[in-house]
Order: structure tokens, then sequence, then C-alpha cells
């Protein structure tokens, strides 16, 4: 796992960044795969769930789909 970079914005995240899909690589912010499937299973229930307003849900469900089509899969609860 790449630190260097990483570690200052870390500690500046604001709480309710809460759904962390992007690293710093490079000096650039970018999505990364594995945290755009974790952030989906996160709003499947993984890991206890995510604590967001229920009018948010969809909105952030919509969001994440978009990621996982750019890197060619599904979204959680849009498999069959």
């Amino acid at each position: 796992m790449r630190t260097s970079g990483t570690t200052a914005i870390t500690r500046t995240i604001s709480p309710a960044y809460k759904l962390l899909i992007a690293d710093v690589i490079d000096g650039k912010v970018y999505a990364v795969p594995r945290g755009i499937m974790a952030a989906g299973n996160v709003m499947q229930g993984s890991r206890g769930g995510v604590d967001l307003p229920k009018q948010d849900i969809d909105r952030v469900k919509s969001h994440l789909a978009k990621y996982y089509k750019k890197i060619g899969e599904d979204a959680p609860w849009e498999r069959g």
C-alpha cells in the first residue's frame, strides 16, 4: 500500500467523507478500483455498513455505480 503523500491528507479529511475511493498517486488524485469495490461493499452492509441519511443513499449508490461501469463491473446492488 502506498502511504507517501497520503498521510497528511488522511489526517485532514473531514469526517463527512465516509467512503474513500481515491488515493494520491504521483501528486494526482485517482479513484482506485479496490476503493470503489470496498465502498460498494460497505453500501451493501459490509463492515457494519455506513451511517448516511436515507435521502443520500440512492445518490451515493448512483455515483458509485458510475465508477463501477468505468472499471467494467456491475455494482453489487445491480447484480442479479
